[in-house]
């Protein structure tokens, strides 16, 4: 992929009230963290100031304080089901929604990685 394609875009404030506020009202749903960036991103582990240049192999850094901002909305924003299960409710609304008001979705993603549906991760 040709890196002149993308901008850098610096990462969201997941501490921020009123995005934990909206991102409640959506739940229970999962977070995606994907992406060309993820897909090549090295999780330093360690509680050292982040490296300035990733290890060869990747294209970028991410620290464990950052990793835990992402652990830390899922948790604030409620964004699975009480058993830590993705309930359908929420993608029925989009597709009942979408249809009353005269559109289509053609096509949807449930999941990035298929042959991970079967298995749960504790504690999340």
């Amino acid at each position: 992929m040709d890196p002149v394609m993308y901008q850098y875009r610096p990462p969201i404030d997941l501490s921020n009230p009123r995005l934990r506020k909206l991102a409640a009202a959506l739940g229970p749903a999962y977070v995606r963290v994907s992406g060309t960036w993820a897909n090549t991103v090295y999780l330093q582990d360690s509680d050292a100031l982040a490296a300035t240049t990733p290890p060869r192999g990747f294209n970028g850094v991410l620290t464990r304080q950052e990793w835990k901002g992402v652990i830390d909305f899922a948790r604030a924003a409620e964004t699975r089901d009480a058993a830590c299960f993705w309930t359908p409710t929420q993608a029925r609304q989009w597709f009942v929604y979408t249809k009353s008001i005269g559109g289509s979705i053609a096509a949807a993603e449930f999941m990035n990685e298929p042959t991970y549906a079967g298995r749960r991760t504790e504690g999340l």
